[in-house]
């Protein structure tokens, strides 16, 4: 499932991505990949998937119940990282 418009504070679960200081934000359709408050990385988002666009990437995520999503991220197809997407508030 997409996640849905807003801010998402991302926690690393493993792999190669920094354990501070990375975000999205989201829209309907698209979204970014923030660092330090700072867009670096446009995506579409489509279902379970967020496509970077310009990047070989992706991430795949899934719903978890807590509002909160799980996803890993692929670079040319394969696992670089699993990362937590938490939700910021007021965020759907």
């Amino acid at each position: 499932m997409a996640p849905g418009a807003g801010r998402w504070r991302i926690q690393r679960e493993a792999g190669l991505l920094p354990p501070l200081g990375i975000g999205k934000r989201t829209r309907a359709s698209w979204g970014c990949t923030t660092v330090l408050g700072v867009p670096v990385a446009i995506f579409r988002i489509r279902p379970g998937t967020l496509d970077y666009m310009w990047l070989p990437l992706r991430d795949e995520i899934r719903e978890m119940p807590d509002g909160s999503r799980r996803g890993r991220g692929l670079l040319l197809g394969r696992e670089y990282c699993r990362f937590r997407m938490v939700p910021e508030k007021g965020t759907r």
